[in-house]
Parts: structure tokens; sequence; C-alpha cells
């Protein structure tokens, strides 16, 4: 069921504009959300709307467009009927996420009005021409049926080019000088006798003594083995109970067994056989100083505190606007067939 609702938390990305906006605040916004009825009273063509921004049917059918190509060419059957708990359809998550979007771009979209921040000429020329690509794409039946135009594009993809400089801003502050020893990766290659988990087959693996007496034997001659192999690769390969040979790793997340003597060798170096609490390895170092894995880490650390420092942002701006939805309006949208 988990894995399902995986799948969406970034459906946002079919724009290629707002994939670390939406997976940044998806899970902390605390917009309040209110059903009224009164609203489909007012104006047949309004569907939602928050704080003082309205939300178009034609705007929403957009992003249902979107959603659908995105999934149904690579799913089978009619996904949108896939029951993922009891009462609640693949179908139905999915608008949950429609909802949650629009709800986060137009929160975003008031809050760098307030500051007085907005697309400069060429970034609203970068919107439409987006806006024109994607439009070559779509077939006449499917602007019927989905109230696409180039009107509603373009502004869909002001908002997330909007989005995203917002973002760029509210996180300028964020300190991006980080440490080559906070960030330093090194790569390895190891095999592993395994006596206890689970093995490269899914199989498990609990030893008694004997048999642990049995690994420890066969880890000492693969050892002498690995001593004098042209490629400890290959070795690794045919023998190891690990479901890889290759790693990659710093000190903020290494293996428990063998991560201490893994940082203590130098490029080209084998280890001694190491015992840990799962079994016997041996392990090649192929890059004390992995710099390309280490320049990837520090990207990742810098987006890694962007994002906590714009959600901390979001969270403070959504509490200011009041989303109110239709309900017969939006209960009558369906993705299923």
């Amino acid at each position: 069921m988990k894995n399902w609702k995986k799948k969406l938390v970034l459906f946002g990305c079919t724009l290629g504009l707002m994939a670390m906006v939406v997976s940044g605040c998806e899970s902390e916004s605390n917009t309040k959300k209110i059903d009224k009825k009164e609203l489909e009273e007012e104006s047949k063509e309004v569907l939602m709307s928050v704080g003082e921004e309205s939300v178009s049917y034609e705007e929403t059918f957009a992003y249902i467009y979107m959603l659908k190509k995105q999934y149904e060419p690579s799913m089978s059957g009619n996904i949108w009927d896939f029951q993922i708990e009891e009462g609640q359809t693949f179908g139905d998550y999915a608008k949950e996420q429609v909802i949650k979007e629009i709800t986060q771009l137009k929160v975003i979209a008031q809050e760098a009005n307030k500051q007085q921040i907005a697309l400069d000429d060429d970034e609203k020329e970068e919107a439409k021409l987006n806006a024109i690509e994607f439009m070559k794409n779509v077939t006449d039946k499917e602007k019927e049926v989905y109230l696409l135009s180039e009107k509603t594009m373009t502004s869909i993809m002001e908002e997330h080019l909007l989005a995203q400089k917002m973002y760029d801003i509210a996180t300028n502050e964020v300190d991006t000088t980080i440490s080559d020893e906070e960030a330093k990766q090194i790569t390895i290659q190891y095999l592993m006798v395994m006596t206890k988990g689970t093995d490269k087959n899914g199989n498990k693996v609990e030893m008694n003594q004997e048999e642990r007496n049995a690994a420890k034997k066969k880890a000492k001659s693969l050892y002498k083995q690995a001593k004098d192999a042209s490629s400890f690769y290959a070795l690794a390969e045919s023998n190891t109970d690990a479901d890889s040979v290759d790693l990659t790793f710093g000190k903020n997340n290494m293996p428990a067994d063998f991560g201490e003597q893994a940082f203590q060798l130098k490029k080209g170096q084998l280890s001694n056989l190491i015992q840990g609490e799962n079994g016997f390895y041996i392990l090649y170092c192929v890059d004390d100083n992995d710099e390309d894995a280490t320049t990837a880490k520090k990207e990742e650390i810098i987006q890694k505190n962007q994002d906590k420092l714009f959600r901390k942002k979001y969270k403070k701006w959504s509490k200011q606007y009041e989303v109110t939805i239709g309900t017969k309006l939006w209960d009558k949208i369906q993705l299923g067939n």
C-alpha cells in the first residue's frame, strides 16, 4: 500500500520544475481545508480556492491530465480503481495529491506577491515556450476532454517557475560550505561469508557454532585467494553472500560490521579478514577518497539543509491561507475510465 502512495509524492515533477518544492512541503503543509458547498453556487467555473486565489476547472483538469499521462502508459489495467486501503482507491489518493500540489503553488504564489517577488520578462517567456512545447503533444480530443489550452498551461508553467524562484530565494541563506571531511566518501569492493541475516537469494541464515566454524574456514580460504587474485571483484562476485560487491559510503552511514576498518584502508589495499556481527568480510579499497561521490554528497547535504529551511518557511506561510473545496464538483472528477 505504501509503495503505491510513494509513486505519487513527486508527481509535480511531470513539469520538471517543482520536484524540490513539492517534495519539500508535501507532508508539512498545515493549510486548513474546509468543504464549502456555497462555492459551487457562486461559480460553476471555480473548483477550489486557496486564500484569495481561485482555482478553475480548467487548471485542475490540466493537472489531472498530466497525472494520467505520466502513470497510465507505464501501468497495466485501470490503476485508478486499485484499492490501496479500505475505502480508498489509487485514484482517490491521486486526487488528494492534486489538491496538495495546487494548494502549495497557490500559497507560494501569494507569498511571493507579498514579498514583491515576480517573474521577469525572460522567465515569463520561458514559461510560455514551455507551454507551447507541452501543447504540441496534446491531441485535439485531449484538449476538448481536459479543457487544455496554451493560456492555461502558460499560467501553470509560470506558477511552477515562480515557486522554484521562491525556493531559491527562501533558501539563499543556507550555508553551502561543506568540508571535505564531513562529506568524504570512499568506495570499496567486499566479499561476505554470512553467518546471520538474509542472503542475496532471500534465504534466512542463522548458523549454529559448528556452521559458523565452517563459515570461518571458508572465509580464511577465500582470503588467501584474495591476496593472489588478479581481480578481487571477480572473486567477490562469485563467492559473496551479499547482494552486491561495490559499496560507496561516508562516516555518517558506515556499515556497522566493517565501516571503521574500511576507512583505514588506502587505495588498492586489501583488508585483514574481518569478523562482524553478521559474518566474515574481506574488503578491497577502490578509492579512499572518491571525489565524485564526495562532491555528490556535498550537494546532497546542501539540498537537505535547503529543503529543511524551506519546509519551515512554507509551514509558516501555509497557516495564513484557508483552502475551500467545492465538494460536489470535486467528487464529479474521476480518474478511472
